[in-house]
């Protein structure tokens, strides 16, 4: 399979890493990352594993260790969220919840 890449990233919401495993179990579990190349017309916005595997993406380049070190990584096969559900015990009333 060709390696297809995104542009380089960097960890969203003041997260950093200190190691390639803590970006890489971030990357599978979905979270969002800067995009950080100025030719790209959505530089600044924030994307995770899902949009970039819907975009042909294989592989992406990502910063990390106060920008220190950049390292390539695979993307996830399939991406895995939590699935909200009906019976999720935020979105019953208050009645339900008690142990009356």
């Amino acid at each position: 399979m060709r390696k297809t890449y995104a542009s380089t990233l960097v960890p969203a919401y003041g997260r950093d890493y200190k190691s390639k495993k803590t970006v890489q179990a971030d990357l599978d579990a979905d979270r969002d990352f800067i995009i950080s190349n100025i030719q790209d017309r959505y530089d600044g916005k924030p994307c995770n594993a899902s949009d970039l595997k819907r975009d042909g993406c294989s592989h992406v380049m990502i910063r990390y260790a106060r920008l220190t070190k950049i390292a390539e990584f695979k993307l996830p096969a399939i991406v895995t969220r939590p699935q909200s559900t009906p019976n999720n015990s935020l979105l019953r009333p208050a009645r339900e919840l008690r142990d009356d």
